[in-house]
């Protein structure tokens, strides 16, 4: 007997056909897939008119709330800075006053693998504590990263070998917070710096003594930015590869095109 079951329709890569089949999974976890198995997945975009990350979302079934990025006008420190960290830290404070236990934060510019939640199912079920009132060894968890080194980690659970504690995770387009690591972001990153958020997330982890954040890597990552095909008439210095066993390209808007 399967504990979820659901009816997805797939496209061919052209985008019109309608290809209906089952797929039967049984999930460890009893909480939502639509949620990915957290309270809440957010996504943050700069535009209300992107179709094409609409179009992923929609076709992955991945159930959202849209965060608009903030553009705070001060210039206290370099636009693109500040408005990072001022969208991240409303978000932060959302899942305290929320409550909630753990979350998944989104971009707007990714792809994302057709079996992330057969993926991410065990993995969250580890990570969320069935004692509400246990703490989790764990702040950031990165399941979209662009690290090329996540797999020099040390694996953190025999038998979830894809599950490793963070080498030098970079950029926040797919990471996952729990409620006691976003007390800490918002603690540690009250004062905004000039540098990017997930420099100074990565540096907190690396060299404080005190009371580092403790990450967490996907290897290989299952949501990764394609800047390059969402924004196909500015050009980007290196290299963006699919996701693996990409839905963008599934579905057929993995290429540089209308959207």
């Amino acid at each position: 007997m399967y504990d979820n079951i659901a009816e997805v329709d797939l496209y061919s890569p052209d985008g019109l056909t309608r290809i209906p089949r089952p797929i039967k999974v049984k999930y460890k976890s009893k909480r939502n897939p639509a949620r990915l198995f957290v309270d809440k997945v957010y996504c943050i975009r700069d535009s209300t008119d992107n179709v094409r990350l609409e179009k992923l979302l929609d076709y992955m079934g991945i159930d959202v709330k849209y965060i608009k990025k903030a553009h705070p006008g001060s210039y206290s420190i370099r636009p693109e800075h500040e408005s990072t960290w001022y969208t991240h830290y409303k978000i932060w404070g959302d899942i305290v006053t929320n409550k909630y236990r753990m979350v998944l934060i989104l971009g707007d510019e990714i792809d994302i693998s057709l079996n992330i939640r057969e993926v991410l199912d065990p993995i969250v079920e580890k990570l969320y504590p069935k004692d509400t009132n246990a703490i989790p060894d764990w702040d950031v968890f990165y399941a979209g990263h662009c690290s090329v080194v996540e797999n020099s980690g040390e694996i953190v659970y025999r038998g979830l070998e894809k599950l490793r504690y963070g080498a030098t995770p970079k950029c926040l387009h797919g990471y996952m917070v729990n409620y006691e690591g976003a007390n800490k972001l918002l603690d540690k990153f009250v004062k905004m710096q000039d540098i990017p958020l997930d420099l100074a997330i990565l540096r907190d982890a690396k060299f404080n003594a005190t009371d580092p954040l403790k990450l967490l890597s996907l290897n290989p990552a299952h949501i990764t930015k394609r800047p390059d095909v969402y924004h196909p008439k500015i050009a980007y210095d290196g290299i963006y590869p699919p996701a693996p066993d990409s839905a963008l390209n599934f579905i057929g808007l993995g290429k540089k095109g209308k959207y």
